[in-house]
This record gives C-alpha cells, sequence and structure tokens, in this order.
C-alpha cells in the first residue's frame, strides 16, 4: 500500500522532491517506490518533464480504481482506530465554502480539544456534488440540504425561517 500512498503524494505535490520532503523520505527512495510500482504493474505511470509530473494514458486509465483503493484502505484504517477509541485519524468532510468558513472552524476548534490528533481535510462542493461525495466514499459527513441528501440518513443541525430570513434579505 505504501507505493500507492507514495505515488498520490507524489501525484499531489507535482514532484518527487516535494513528496519526499513531506514523507521524509529522499527523492531517490520515493523515485524507487514509484519505479517498482509501475513494474509491479507492469505500465509506466508517469510522464517526468521539465513542467512536472503527469499520468500517462494508462495511469489516467487505472487512476480512479488507486483512488478508491486507497479511499478504502483509509476508511480501514479509521475503523480500525475507531475500534481502538478515537485518538487519532482523518475526517472528510464535504461542505459549501460558507459552512466551511462560518460553521466548522469552531466546532473542528472544540472537537480537537478532545481529541488533538485528529486531521480534518475538507472539500469544497456544491449541493449536488456533496451528497455524491458521500455515496462514493471521497467524504466521511457532508453538509447539505435534505433536499438534496437522496436517501442519505440527515441529521438537522439548524433551522432557519424562511420568513425571518427573507425580511433580513430585503431590508
Amino acid at each position: 500500500m505504501n507505493k500507492y500512498l507514495v505515488l498520490q503524494k507524489v501525484l499531489e505535490r507535482g514532484s518527487f522532491t516535494k513528496a519526499a520532503a513531506e514523507l521524509g523520505y529522499t527523492q531517490s527512495s520515493v523515485s524507487q517506490l514509484v519505479a517498482s510500482l509501475e513494474d509491479e504493474l507492469g505500465i509506466k505511470m508517469l510522464i517526468r518533464s521539465r513542467n512536472g509530473i503527469r499520468l500517462t494514458a494508462e495511469g489516467q486509465r487505472i487512476w480512479p480504481s488507486i483512488e478508491r483503493m486507497l479511499n478504502d484502505y483509509e476508511m480501514l484504517e479509521q475503523k480500525v482506530a475507531e475500534v481502538k477509541g478515537l485518538k487519532d485519524g482523518k475526517i472528510r468532510i464535504g461542505a459549501i465554502s460558507s459552512i466551511t468558513s462560518h460553521w466548522l472552524p469552531q466546532l473542528i476548534s472544540n472537537f480537537k480539544q478532545n481529541y488533538p490528533d485528529v486531521e480534518f481535510v475538507m472539500y469544497q462542493g456544491d449541493y449536488d456534488s456533496i451528497p455524491q461525495w458521500i455515496k462514493e466514499g471521497v467524504v466521511d459527513i457532508g453538509f447539505t440540504t435534505p433536499r438534496q441528501s437522496n436517501g442519505l440518513t440527515v441529521v438537522p443541525l439548524k433551522k432557519v425561517k424562511c420568513r425571518r430570513l427573507f425580511q433580513r434579505t430585503i431590508r
């Protein structure tokens, strides 16, 4: 699994050197891990150029499967952490920008007082993409409207009185 995680970091950073620095590896070991993965799969995954790194055509075809596998692996790690007791881990949240900037900072701050080693990853989207991300396992929790939930379990967090909201916007 480590080879796939290294490949993901190389693609995220666009550089073997930057990925190595973030992972605490040498650039040479990152390069060797990616080469080993390419040998294992039997295809060249990356095109290396002066402009950075990108997936080959073959790499683009299999990358969605690799991403799903990495998401499943992350979910497995989270389940293990859950079974052991929530001490660390990663919570992926899908939300619209106003929730990300107005609601979540205080909620996350309060949560981190009890669980300081839990990491949060934010995905900003719209009311249509967030439910889809939940179904696909891209995010663990999403903030959307009940109307957009499409069969997902919904927990209301706040009720807004439409008339009061409407009056405020008119003034």
